[in-house]
């Protein structure tokens, strides 16, 4: 986050004022037009993990940032990590070993980027990415190759998941009013519409038979199923 600035008649583009640094919020300006105020907001989480079961270890921290480190996602093959880092100064894709260790940035898009998902092969990750109205659904090589772009469109496109054979990737889509699961071909082309009552966070089960869902608002989500193939 950052303070910019516009004419009032919006004739100019905008312009960042770079003397406010990062993470700048809520401006006001004196009546005098000589003082400006604003807030810098910072904030710091780590990447944490403990042991299942009856004999599992206890909590351990294995990132450590003077920045804000979140939703990791292991490999399929347990060897990496995937996770959202604003230590770079923007919202990226990063990757590690499972340890933490070894960190890399995989994405450089200075946009706020987001819900990372492995494929089945472990070789890519695809993830969110705020666009032009919405969010663009973008996947990135996690041994090099850069990123590609799924889908770019005005709407919001968020929560990828991958099918079990990697041919597919699901995702949430309000292109057509409300919140509806859509997929798309993993190597792109025409997204097709898989719900029609709503849907979030979808996932197939691991047979490939089954896609998993959720319906309804915050606090109050249904689960609910239906054949990958189509049906009821």
């Amino acid at each position: 986050m950052g303070l910019w600035r516009i004419e009032a008649t919006g004739t100019s583009p905008p312009r960042r004022l770079a003397l406010a640094g990062e993470d700048a919020w809520s401006p006001s300006v004196s009546r005098d037009g000589r003082r400006l105020v604003y807030e810098r907001r910072t904030s710091n989480s780590s990447i944490w993990r403990l042991g299942l079961g009856p004999h599992g270890s206890a909590a351990e921290r294995i990132t450590s940032s003077t920045r804000s480190d979140a939703l990791p996602i292991y490999s399929p093959d347990g060897t990496k990590m995937a996770f959202v880092s604003t230590r770079s100064g923007n919202r990226e894709i990063w990757m590690s070993d499972a340890d933490g260790s070894s960190p890399a940035q995989l994405t450089s898009l200075r946009q706020f980027s987001t819900l990372p998902e492995w494929s089945p092969d472990g070789k890519e990750i695809a993830f969110a990415c705020a666009g032009r109205g919405g969010y663009d659904l973008k996947v990135v090589g996690a041994e090099g190759g850069g990123v590609r772009s799924l889908i770019e469109s005005l709407e919001t496109e968020v929560l990828p998941s991958w099918s079990p054979d990697g041919k597919w990737i699901y995702f949430v889509s309000n292109r057509s009013g409300a919140d509806q699961i859509w997929r798309i071909p993993s190597q792109g082309g025409d997204a097709v519409q898989v719900t029609s009552d709503g849907g979030s966070f979808a996932r197939v089960s691991t047979d490939g038979s089954e896609l998993y869902f959720t319906r309804g608002e915050y606090g109050s989500y249904e689960l609910w199923s239906m054949p990958v193939a189509g049906g009821s």
